[in-house]
């Protein structure tokens, strides 16, 4: 009898952990604002696009430092050298742009993959290069003989 009762238990706590994880992508969906999506040169842009759209989220490209304003939320994607993207970024002030961005409180920016390093103040790639310095923090880089980037872009 005690185990059916902690079994019920457990089933309960995870119909209501689903339904909590429901309404909170519910509500993070159902909010009407544009999703901006930075487009700089070094970013997997279609992918992302698909995604949101998938998720029937209305989304736009941002170019320039003065697109950014427009948005709350957006996704700094990225695929390739950090060096690289930084020298992209700093091209079109978007790296201005973004740290202007995040001042404010209410605004909500995700990285993803690159992206999300170049969030941090500096990366050892490519012999080290300055990042946008929005996390303190080092990216460091794999040792060789963990075969860096060969399962994930096959």
């Amino acid at each position: 009898m005690i185990n059916n009762y902690n079994h019920s238990k457990q089933k309960i706590y995870l119909v209501i952990r689903n339904i909590k994880f429901k309404l909170r992508l519910e509500q993070i969906i159902s909010n009407k604002s544009t999703i901006g999506i930075i487009d700089y040169g070094a970013g997997n842009i279609t992918s992302v696009a698909n995604a949101l759209n998938y998720l029937k989220v209305d989304n736009a490209l941002i170019s320039s430092a003065d697109d950014i304003k427009k948005f709350s939320k957006v996704i700094l994607p990225g695929v390739g050298s950090f060096e690289r993207a930084m020298k992209l970024l700093k091209a079109s002030n978007l790296d201005i742009g973004i740290k202007s961005f995040i001042e404010n409180p209410n605004n909500r920016i995700l990285g993803i993959c690159l992206g999300m390093q170049l969030f941090y103040e500096f990366s050892e790639e490519d012999g080290g290069c300055e990042g946008l310095g929005i996390i303190k923090g080092t990216v460091n880089k794999l040792p060789v003989s963990i075969g860096v980037g060969q399962e994930c872009h096959t």
